[in-house]
């Protein structure tokens, strides 16, 4: 590694997330003044272009730059040539999440998959996954494992993506409902991120958490 020592490293990133979240919540107040003041904002297209704006300028442009101090890079990160690993422990790790939610809809006889292709359920499917975990596994989780090691660094990035969804949590009104039961709320997110850390790990490239946070999103 060509950064800055490993430690040192591992307090910078934490502490740029930490600036990242509260900027991440400024976010969320934006977002609430600006459906009082425009129903643009409130459209589904004006909603998406909104919130990937926000997500590439909060999470990506500081993921890179936390990439970038660690002394990789992009090719790094996503190792492309290694798709066969990747693809492979990001689908059979998102199948096996998935099914603890099919399984249960199937014998109640609930839809399965989403019913229409909305600009939301495209944020949910596709950019979600793939700027949540460039964030998270990529740049937090990659620069903290060298120091910490993989369960360590696994542990405090998975409670990173717990921490990256308590600001929507709270704008929505959720929050003490998620607190109050784990299962569905915080435990839940933090058992996923687990999870998706593995397949990042096992995969070689965020990308394998992406298809298992695909995977889970589609039949969430």
């Amino acid at each position: 590694m060509t950064g800055c020592p490993l430690r040192i490293l591992a307090a910078r990133t934490l502490l740029i997330f930490l600036a990242l979240m509260v900027a991440w919540s400024a976010v969320w107040l934006l977002k609430d003044q600006l459906d009082q003041n425009s129903t643009w904002f409130q459209s589904g297209l004006g909603a998406s272009l909104f919130w990937q704006s926000a997500k590439f300028v909060v999470w990506i442009l500081p993921a890179w730059w936390l990439i970038l101090m660690s002394g990789r890079s992009l090719r790094d990160v996503a190792n492309i040539r290694n798709w066969r690993s990747w693809m492979c422990w990001g689908t059979c790790i998102g199948l096996l999440i998935s099914a603890t939610a099919v399984i249960p809809k199937w014998s109640q006889g609930k839809a399965i998959l989403p019913d229409l292709l909305t600009y939301a359920t495209f944020n949910v499917l596709v950019i979600a996954p793939i700027f949540e975990e460039f964030l998270i596994r990529g740049a937090v989780f990659g620069n903290l494992a060298p120091a910490l090691g993989f369960q360590w660094a696994n542990i405090v990035s998975a409670v990173c993506l717990v921490l990256l969804h308590l600001p929507g949590w709270w704008m929505m009104g959720v929050l003490h409902d998620k607190l109050a039961h784990p299962l569905t709320g915080v435990l839940s997110v933090f058992i996923l991120g687990i999870c998706f850390g593995v397949a990042t790990r096992k995969g070689g490239s965020f990308l394998g958490g992406t298809i298992a946070h695909f995977f889970n999103n589609l039949t969430a």
